[in-house]
């Protein structure tokens, strides 16, 4: 017969183990004085680890904590975590959360904060350790003399060059597309958009009409101006910027006149002003001024189009300085910064924070690719590394992000900045005017404060909707066509 076996399975279910005494570690965190006009500005919802460091080992994880509205945690942890007969050597850990996105769901990552490295506390009895308020080099603003414009903090000495938290991945990959021969790069380029024209016979990139769509839809789409005699104009002055002298650049103004039953515009004349010793664009006297046609460049083969090329050589270094570099980089930047700083919870900061990453990391990059004496607007056009300061300055925050309330500055370096090419609120333009909104004028810019955005669900509906705009939409734009 059929033996049947039985077997009996005997199960134990353990008890949760219950600590027999619960030690409390507490502190604040806030951001560091020496560089926020010694004002104790808290750091919320900060992930905070504690550990018992090991020397010889890894560090033991006791305990995880996060700080609240006001910068201050509490982590209650178990002291026999640290090993049988071993007091805990207290350390801690501070770690920002950074927004990803994997197979279209939100991925938290735990990055470390680079740069805060707090002493370990030895051999802790008690059962109640305060640490007390912790400075903290996070997402910190340059010294105002080393930065006329509110620009990010980067510490070179760290493990990698930042003293806030940040993957290093996204440094490292713009060092190696940075490395890469400009050939290299450009083969992996679709055509652009002048060159599809000639390829397929869609248009011509040096008449008259496609100057007139650079205008209004290329990548620098210009504001025009009207004139006396009811035409339209755009001007690119050189006063006040320096030229290497290499070049020829003159001042140059195209004028339109409107058509077809205001349905079309239509390119009228350009006007061309050569400055007297135009390797110094400043000099006050100036050749008096030439004004250009199709009609009467007839008699000289190529003079039209000669005409037309100084002007968009004006609009493709004026359009980098000022809509580019200016606008869309550096005056974004003095909203990022804020941002980062105090936007933690609100699930816009998921939607922006790789973008707001991404720029601070490519201005850093761009500041010596683009202004220094070997850099590309030096090599390629007219204007010296200075000139293109003086043109980010007097452009800069002329692009306004409404839908803040007002509060005090909540950092020692230059509050933002609201200059524009008119100047500051009618005070001198340029330098003059940027500094005069550092020491005291606030625009919309000095609005993203401390109190305005600590509390997450203060942030308007128009602030995110302009930052969107000018981060994403325009600026995508702005690369898209050129």
């Amino acid at each position: 017969s059929k033996a049947t076996v039985s077997v009996l399975y005997w199960t134990y279910k353990a008890k949760p183990y219950k600590p027999l005494n619960m030690y409390t570690a507490r502190g604040r965190l806030i951001f560091d004085k020496s560089r926020n006009a010694g004002k104790t500005i808290p750091i919320h919802n900060m992930l905070v680890k504690l550990y018992d460091h090991d020397t010889l080992s890894s560090n033991d994880l006791l305990e995880v904590g996060c700080t609240d509205l006001n910068g201050y945690f509490k982590i209650i942890y178990d002291p026999a975590k640290a090993g049988w007969g071993d007091k805990p050597d207290l350390k801690i850990q501070l770690y920002d959360l950074i927004p990803s996105y994997k197979n279209g769901k939100l991925v938290q990552q735990e990055v470390l904060v680079v740069g805060f490295d707090h002493p370990v506390v030895n051999d802790v009895t008690i059962s109640n350790f305060d640490f007390g308020e912790i400075e903290v080099k996070y997402w910190e603003y340059r010294p105002v003399e080393s930065s006329y414009s509110p620009r990010l903090y980067i510490n070179a000495d760290a493990g990698f060059p930042i003293a806030q938290s940040a993957p290093p991945g996204r440094m490292a990959e713009l060092r190696k597309r940075i490395a890469q021969s400009l050939l290299y790069r450009q083969v992996g380029f679709p055509l652009n958009e002048t060159q599809l024209m000639v390829k397929d016979g869609t248009g011509e990139p040096r008449s008259d009409e496609y100057l007139v769509e650079m205008a209004l839809n290329g990548f620098y789409p210009c504001k025009f101006k009207k004139a006396g005699d009811g035409r339209l104009f755009i001007d690119f002055s050189w006063a006040g910027m320096n030229q290497t002298g290499v070049r020829y650049a003159p001042d140059t103004t195209a004028y339109f006149r409107v058509a077809d039953g205001a349905k079309t515009l239509k390119l009228d004349s350009i006007v061309v002003t050569e400055r007297d010793g135009y390797a110094r664009g400043y000099a006050p006297h100036m050749k008096k001024p030439v004004e250009y046609t199709a009609e009467n460049c007839k008699g000289t083969e190529g003079l039209w189009d000669n005409v037309k090329k100084l002007w968009r050589i004006n609009y493709l270094l004026f359009g980098e300085a000022y809509e580019h570099i200016a606008t869309f980089h550096y005056n974004v930047e003095q909203y990022i910064l804020p941002f980062m700083r105090h936007v933690r919870k609100n699930p816009i900061r998921n939607l922006l924070f790789p973008h707001f990453n991404g720029t601070v990391w490519i201005n850093e990059k761009a500041d010596p690719l683009m202004t220094d004496p070997e850099g590309l607007v030096p090599l390629t056009s007219a204007a010296t590394p200075d000139a293109v300061e003086f043109a980010t300055r007097e452009a800069f925050g002329e692009e306004q992000l409404a839908g803040l309330e007002a509060a005090e500055a909540d950092h020692g370096g230059p509050p933002p900045v609201h200059a524009g090419r008119g100047g500051v609120h009618g005070r001198p333009r340029g330098e003059q005017g940027v500094d005069a909104a550092r020491d005291g004028e606030r625009g919309h810019g000095g609005r993203v404060r401390h109190h305005a955005v600590t509390k997450d669900e203060a942030i308007g509906d128009q602030l995110c909707r302009s930052l969107i705009m000018f981060t994403t939409m325009k600026h995508c734009w702005t690369n898209d066509k050129q």
